[in-house]
């Protein structure tokens, strides 16, 4: 094992969006979670609701989708400028 970093909730999915970087999906949290690998750290990306339970990510238009099974809702979320 190279490092590890305590989480708040259980994770229900995550996925890398560059060299750096893994988002992180938990049902019970209100946000995402943004894991840096370089810095070893895991933090909140962006507050959204809870329920979040799968991640994509299509890196040509940097947009990360986040579905809710709780809300029947997807979330297209611009990476690079966090919205």
């Amino acid at each position: 094992m190279l490092s590890s970093v305590d989480l708040k909730h259980p994770l229900t999915d995550l996925i890398q969006i560059n060299k750096d970087v893994i988002i992180a999906t938990s049902k019970e949290g209100e946000s995402l979670i943004e894991i840096n690998l370089k810095h070893g750290t895991a933090t909140d990306y962006m507050n959204v609701d809870k329920g979040l339970t799968s991640l994509t990510y299509d890196a040509a238009s940097h947009t990360l989708i986040a579905a809710n099974s709780q809300k029947n809702v997807v979330y297209f979320i611009d990476t690079e400028q966090k919205k």
